[in-house]
């Protein structure tokens, strides 16, 4: 079944290039994938276009993007409800049977998506999706610098404060220096540029908070371990350590077991030691 599953995902995933593919080619925006798209248009138009048409509509299979994004959903649907189908007892316990269930509400769910009638619901579910994107990828280098910053500060608070400090005056700089071209581009909607002033706030909101921060994180490390103290948590580690080498030697974990314990215990407690 596992196999089977492989191979419907991979023909969808295949389509979804397929139909990039021809998409760019249209637009005919570059040389070489106008060349690849014109290769696969034939193939697509003879062998993916026609199954799309039966399985989620002519409308929607014509339409290179919008087909992308509908096999996507497909993609997502399916993963969602197999977890759901999982826990049901009649359902889960046949993989056969969840997995038709699973493809087929998914699949009658694009096929609605994708009517001429039902785009306003389209745009309604597209909508809240590209937010998240954005957001995510707006907030994704800020969250790696912020644990960057927290590790560099269990050695040196006083090099984390300079760094928190230099990362709100880039934003600032960066918001200042583009927030009229990026506004213009925006077309006088959301100026894009906010997260710029956004992310120099919450630095500046760090640098006070930073002190806080850190002793909240230390705590939460103290109570993973069952004392309530920072000495007697340092104790426990020290003792967890101690039973590794003891479960070693009685051949109750391999070497490759030991290792990967001993490494996590002694991080945990490097880091109660520093901060």
């Amino acid at each position: 079944m596992k196999k089977s599953a492989l191979l419907i995902l991979g023909l969808l995933v295949s389509s979804v290039i397929l139909s990039s593919l021809v998409y760019a080619a249209d637009a005919g925006t570059n040389n070489i994938v106008t060349s690849i798209g014109g290769i696969v248009e034939s193939v697509y138009q003879s062998g993916v276009e026609p199954l799309a048409g039966f399985l989620i509509g002519k409308t929607s299979a014509g339409n290179a993007t919008k087909f992308f994004t509908l096999i996507l959903i497909l993609v997502l649907l399916v993963s969602v409800f197999w977890e759901i189908t999982e826990r049901v007892p009649f359902i889960g316990n046949n993989s056969w049977v969840q997995f038709i269930v699973s493809f087929s509400i998914a699949l009658i769910s694009v096929r609605f998506l994708g009517e001429a009638g039902n785009s306003a619901w389209f745009e309604t579910i597209l909508l809240p999706n590209q937010a998240l994107g954005i957001a995510l990828m707006c907030l994704f280098p800020f969250i790696i610098y912020f644990f960057f910053v927290m590790d560099v500060g269990t050695s040196s608070p006083t090099l984390a404060k300079i760094l928190w400090i230099f990362a709100s005056v880039l934003f600032a700089i960066l918001y200042f220096s583009r927030v009229d071209e990026i506004g213009a581009q925006a077309g006088g909607k959301f100026n894009p540029a906010n997260v710029y002033l956004l992310a120099a706030f919450f630095s500046l909101l760090f640098l006070f908070a930073d002190g806080t921060i850190r002793r909240y994180a230390k705590k939460i490390e103290i109570e993973k371990t069952g004392k309530t103290s920072n000495d007697e948590a340092m104790l426990e580690l020290r003792r967890r350590l101690n039973q590794l080498d003891r479960d070693l030697s009685n051949g109750a974990i391999s070497p490759d077991e030991h290792r990967k314990y001993t490494k996590k215990l002694k991080d945990k407690l490097m880091y109660l030691m520093k901060v």
